[in-house]
């Protein structure tokens, strides 16, 4: 079995606050939380390969310039007492990863794994980011990163976008 550490960097926010929730986002909420709660078949995940010599921290970087230009990955949901989905963005976030050291022959190993638990487990909407963010390291560099994200945050489309993204 592989175990984790927990790895993180802070994000430069543009805005925090809560808000009146989308009617795209309204739509999920009612898909997630009504009509399938117990549902994980929502989740989009992807895997990426990290080249060259970059290290986690420079990996986590990148990726967290992703997530502070798109709200919607770091967005949880909430009810208000008159039973209005509003949005919440705290005003200051990090971006936390689970990051593996592996051997090179675990890597396979250890991306299967990944992507069927990122798939497998349903996000708290209310609690914690609409996105989840793994990273291998194999001989002290980053060699792969595999990413989930729930539905209410991204479509298929924009969840492939993703990738590209965290790459630039």
């Amino acid at each position: 079995m592989l175990t984790a550490t927990q790895r993180s960097v802070p994000l430069a926010l543009a805005r925090g606050g809560l808000r009146p929730a989308t009617w795209s986002q309204q739509a999920m909420w009612e898909i997630l939380a009504v009509l399938e709660p117990e549902t994980e078949s929502l989740n989009l995940q992807q895997l990426l390969l990290v080249p060259g010599e970059l290290t986690v921290e420079a990996v986590l970087e990148a990726i967290g310039e992703v997530v502070s230009r798109h709200e919607s990955l770091r967005t949880r949901y909430r009810l208000d007492e008159s039973g209005e989905l509003l949005q919440y963005l705290p005003e200051q976030d990090r971006l936390t990863a689970e990051v593996y050291h592996v051997d090179a022959e675990q890597v396979v190993e250890l991306t299967r794994q990944v992507e069927d638990d990122l798939a497998a487990t349903r996000f708290d909407i209310t609690a914690d980011w609409p996105f989840r963010l793994v990273v291998a390291v194999v001989d002290g560099l980053p060699r792969a990163v595999a990413f989930a994200v729930s539905h209410i945050a991204a479509d298929r489309a924009g969840a492939e976008i993703l990738g590209p993204s965290c790459r630039s």
